[in-house]
């Protein structure tokens, strides 16, 4: 049977539950899941035969993004390994990018435009032509809130992709990344989650794995 993934980064934590909710409803079948302890490099190594084809602009913004998810919500991360009967192999990356684009749509900061992080790219050592300017957060009439902290002047970049990540629904990219984690032997029995410590992850909202032996 075909098979893709989805990796649950290290922001997605306290929204297990939710996630495999959607997953499923899309008629989707998790067969495994693993554990990932250093997400940082897994997630560079897994995005390497697409980075080497980036302009400088999103290179720098992949990294930006890497650093800013790891300093904030740490380093653990979960992949879970799909499938689906009667579905075709493409048919199944495909159902698998709009289930990505289901959960990232699927909470109200990535709707409503509420939740934004702002990176200041000189932080992490990153060459840039960013926006130069102050960053300020505003209440809804516009007014600045807090100003004496966040009002500072550098490069920033509005850049996050939260919660999961899955290959583009091209088989060659799913089959190198795929054999990436197996390389790197996340894909191992060492790693894997068994249901039992799944449902404790999904009950503590945690990406670290609980084992119960």
């Amino acid at each position: 049977m075909n098979k893709g993934y989805i990796m649950i980064k290290p922001d997605g934590h306290p929204y297990l539950k939710e996630f495999e909710k959607i997953i499923l409803n899309q008629g989707l079948e998790i067969e495994e899941m693993y554990y990932i302890d250093d997400w940082k490099t897994v997630c560079t190594e897994v995005n390497r035969h697409d980075l080497i084809k980036r302009d400088k602009k999103s290179y720098n913004e992949f990294f930006g993004h890497v650093w800013l998810n790891n300093y904030m919500f740490g380093n653990s991360a979960v992949v879970l390994i799909i499938s689906k009967k009667d579905c075709n192999y493409k048919e199944l990356l495909d159902l698998i990018l709009y289930t990505k684009k289901q959960i990232r749509n699927s909470l109200n900061a990535t709707k409503d435009g509420t939740f934004m992080i702002a990176l200041d790219m000189k932080k992490v050592g990153l060459d840039s032509d960013y926006f130069e300017g102050y960053l300020k957060l505003v209440d809804d009439n516009n007014q600045q809130l807090f100003s004496e902290y966040l009002s500072r002047k550098a490069k920033w970049i509005a850049f996050y992709l939260p919660y999961v990540h899955c290959p583009d629904p091209n088989i060659i990219d799913n089959e190198i990344e795929l054999n990436v984690l197996k390389k790197m032997d996340i894909l191992s029995n060492e790693n894997r989650i068994s249901k039992s410590e799944w449902d404790l992850m999904k009950k503590f909202k945690s990406c670290e794995k609980i084992n119960i032996n």
